[in-house]
């Protein structure tokens, strides 16, 4: 196809996902009923036949058995599977990029409630804004459901990448601990909004922390755990359901003593590398102890405890992909985000937010055995092979 045409093609995409974003719809939706948008819609597809290759039709295959996009030809059928497929990556993309995009006043977030504003986190040493993060405190989220919080003015929602049951879980456990959030800067109402259906509760793990008497000695430690692709049996059913339906991939962990009386650890769980959007999302977990390394584990209070998305794109991932954590982070990634803030909690408390943000129950049911962990019995009935 001709470089000229290509790129029409792409524009139009990108026009397609803008009104589905805009809409606020899901992309198969505007594909199957565009309604209004029906020319813009042909025209991506018209454009998409014109170089259908093998690889398109060997994976619209299944598909063209659901029987939509009524009475055209097969190849009309194929290029249409193939525009929501490249549709829906591309609108994954925007998603990634605008949620984790840094706080600005022209916000629908803060166009709604501009006080908010002046509740963002500030850094410890600057002081100055991180952009990323709101004082927990200055919201109401405990009278709203799920990821539903109120404001002076409205309403507003924590970002879709974090489970709101780990805001109510902290809050329950350690009431008193400074916590920052991340609400969606994309979204406020005046009206409250239907939340997401949830179950009521996650049931964190109840760890001790190693079985050593003190705080990790030595420089560093490192770790990484690997899922496999290997065939369901009874034996590993949890394992194989996480590699092929989670799309989990590994974990690792680095922990480093830079002083006596320094530990920082960092966590990362990263999914399988092949996205079709090209993106592979990390979740992460940093934290830091200022507590020397005789300091028994049970009176050991972590300073500070982060969770975060990093967002490899392009030659990013493969970077990351390259390089582990053994000697600490090493590829940076295309962009990020942090989504919860902690501080002054006890060390106990790792695992129980391993537990509640890491997808992976049996990749961290190995690293905790490694480390000499006790695992909860939620951990110990995994079938992992």
């Amino acid at each position: 196809m001709a470089s000229d045409a290509l790129e029409r093609y792409l524009e139009t995409l990108k026009k397609i996902v803008e009104i589905a974003w805009e809409q606020g719809s899901e992309i198969q939706c505007l594909i199957y009923n565009p309604g209004d948008h029906i020319e813009i819609v042909q025209l991506a597809v018209r454009l998409r036949r014109e170089f259908i290759g093998d690889a398109d039709v060997k994976k619209c295959k299944g598909h063209l058995e659901l029987g939509y996009f009524g009475n055209i030809c097969e190849l009309d059928k194929v290029a249409s599977w193939t525009v929501l497929f490249e549709a829906s990556d591309e609108m994954k993309k925007m998603s990634y990029r605008r949620d984790c995009e840094g706080y600005n006043s022209n916000h629908p977030l803060f166009q709604g409630d501009p006080e908010l504003f002046d509740c963002i986190r500030r850094k410890e040493h600057s002081k100055k804004p991180d952009f990323e993060l709101l004082d927990l405190s200055r919201v109401d989220f405990d009278g709203y459901p799920n990821e539903v919080v109120g404001t002076k003015n409205g309403f507003a929602r924590v970002s879709s990448h974090l489970d709101a049951r780990i805001i109510r879980t902290s809050k329950k456990k350690w009431p008193a601990a400074r916590t920052y959030v991340r609400l969606d800067p994309h979204f406020f109402s005046r009206n409250e909004p239907m939340a997401n259906l949830q179950e009521d509760t996650i049931v964190p793990a109840n760890p001790r922390w190693f079985s050593t008497a003190n705080l990790r000695n030595g420089d560093r430690d490192y770790g990484c755990y690997v899922l496999s692709n290997n065939c369901c049996t009874p034996e590993n059913f949890h394992a194989y359901w996480e590699f092929s339906s989670r799309g989990v991939r590994s974990l690792e962990f680095h922990a480093k003593r830079s002083k006596e009386n320094y530990l920082s650890m960092m966590l990362e769980e990263l999914p399988r590398p092949d996205d079709s959007s090209g993106l592979m999302v990390g979740r992460c977990i940093h934290l830091d102890t200022q507590d020397p390394m005789t300091t028994p584990p049970r009176d050991a209070i972590v300073q500070h405890l982060d969770l975060a998305i990093n967002v490899y794109e392009g030659e990013d991932r493969q970077a990351r992909l390259d390089n582990n954590l053994q000697h600490g982070p090493s590829a940076s990634a295309s962009f990020r985000t942090h989504l919860f803030r902690i501080e002054d909690i006890p060390f106990f408390s790792i695992f129980e937010f391993c537990y509640m943000f890491f997808e992976s129950k049996c990749l961290l049911k190995e690293m905790m055995g490694d480390l000499g962990v006790d695992v909860s019995e939620a951990l110990t009935n995994l079938k992992c092979g």
